[in-house]
């Protein structure tokens, strides 16, 4: 009987000690898992700024007013309204939302003038894709996030000006309203601490391209409105 005794007990210590190595092991391979994430969904934007850049990219069209109007940031006379429209009538001009996407351009633009605009955006959607990311990862872990790499992989496939010419305003508004409608999700799920991010990716998103703007804005309301109610209801009331 003593010696059933001692074996219980040593097996019941051996599988104590297994547990906290197990427990390294998961959170190793999660740990690896959100990297992948982050380099499958960067990969394709990092690619086509390499084969811009080797090709002699230069700034022309949409890109170069977006490049000159970032760089009349730090100007006495700075934009206060965004990228013109093809929506402009023959009585008065149409501009977007915004001048945000300039004021993120500024500093890249005037550290390289030649550059920077291109540079500077796809650095810009990369923060947007590591975003998204990040919020599908804190929504529903790996499968949320593989769904998000998925989501722009098939954009990039279907609509390679997004990461062949990043410094149109369409694309970098077109990559952040994916990721504002990834952190709708999030903060739809009751995750409320994301929301303030949702309202800097939706801005970003609707000044860069007035059609973003309306369904911009819905979202900022939707995840709000989902994410309260999920929450439960608190019994104290404070200020």
């Amino acid at each position: 009987m003593v010696a059933i005794g001692s074996d219980s007990r040593k097996d019941v210590g051996e599988e104590v000690a297994a547990a906290p190595t197990s427990a390294r092991r998961f959170r190793a391979s999660d740990i690896t898992l959100r990297i992948a994430c982050h380099v499958g969904a960067a990969a394709v934007f990092v690619a086509a700024l390499v084969a811009d850049l080797v090709h002699g990219w230069r700034p022309t069209g949409d890109d170069a007013i977006i490049a000159q109007r970032a760089w009349g940031v730090f100007t006495a006379h700075p934009p206060l309204v965004g990228q013109f429209s093809q929506a402009s009538g023959s009585v008065h001009a149409i501009y977007d939302p915004g001048p945000l996407l300039f004021w993120l351009l500024a500093l890249p633009v005037r550290v390289d003038p030649v550059h920077g605009v291109l540079w500077g955006s796809t650095l810009l959607c990369l923060v947007g894709v590591a975003l998204a990311v990040e919020a599908a990862w804190a929504f529903r872990g790996a499968t949320a996030a593989g769904a998000v790499v998925i989501a722009y992989a098939v954009v990039a496939a279907t609509q390679a000006f997004v990461v062949v010419d990043p410094a149109w305003n369409i694309s970098v508004g077109l990559v952040w309203f994916i990721t504002a409608a990834v952190l709708t999700v999030t903060v739809a799920s009751g995750r409320l601490g994301w929301w303030p991010v949702l309202v800097g990716a939706a801005s970003i998103a609707a000044q860069a391209h007035l059609e973003f703007a309306p369904a911009a804005g819905g979202l900022v309301l939707l995840g709000l409105g989902l994410g309260l109610a999920r929450r439960p209801p608190t019994r104290r009331w404070g200020w």
